[in-house]
């Protein structure tokens, strides 16, 4: 058994010191990879956005695509009849 003032209890305190410089670290780090993430995470939803308009802007033109074809085919009938 181990006399009271022993290696171990002086190991003791520098152990949980450690352990609490530890945590400490392990908690800024966190912190910091949440702040990173949430800049990704707000990109990435710009990023959609911009997707989503750019689809919306094909879908626009593809419309006005197929609409001008149908113009065209009616104007080629009216030729043709006349």
């Amino acid at each position: 058994m181990m006399e009271p003032g022993a290696s171990g209890d002086r190991e003791a305190p520098q152990t949980r010191t450690f352990i609490e410089q530890l945590f400490g670290s392990l908690r800024e780090n966190f912190a910091n990879l949440k702040q990173e993430i949430a800049a990704e995470v707000k990109e990435l939803k710009r990023e959609v956005v911009d997707l989503g308009q750019i689809d919306t802007l094909k879908r626009t033109h593809e419309a006005r695509e197929e609409e001008l074809d149908c113009q065209w085919r009616e104007l080629l009938t009216l030729q043709d009849k006349n």
